[in-house]
């Protein structure tokens, strides 16, 4: 996979995200994602999530069959994707509103398979 494709699929993600910003429900944050992630449709982790961390995000969403992805973009990465000017580590769509989650979910595969 070219780096242009995971650029197309960067815009997508973002185009998507934001639009769950403004019609879906989400939470911000490590500690309130954490707290929440019965219920959540998918879980987003920053790449400046420490290991420790996302250990506890990972077994959380075992637990309750929550899927869950660290994307390859750092917390001031993943805030810009959804216009918040504050670093966010941790994202849980509760509601994905007008937003397409399948496309979510394919865009943070592909960038998952770039990671590795």
């Amino acid at each position: 996979m070219s780096q242009e494709q995971f650029q197309v699929d960067t815009k997508v993600l973002a185009k998507n995200l934001r639009e769950v910003t403004k019609t879906g429900k989400y939470i911000l944050g490590y500690r309130a994602v954490s707290l929440s992630v019965k219920g959540s449709k998918i879980i987003l982790c920053s790449s400046s999530l420490d290991q420790d961390r996302l250990s506890n995000i990972q077994e959380l969403c075992k637990e309750s069959d929550v899927p869950m992805s660290r994307i390859e973009e750092t917390s001031l990465g993943l805030a810009k994707l959804i216009g918040k000017p504050f670093r966010v580590s941790a994202l849980s769509i509760k509601n994905q509103g007008d937003a397409d989650l399948a496309m979510i979910i394919e865009s943070t595969k592909i960038g998952e398979e770039m990671i590795s």
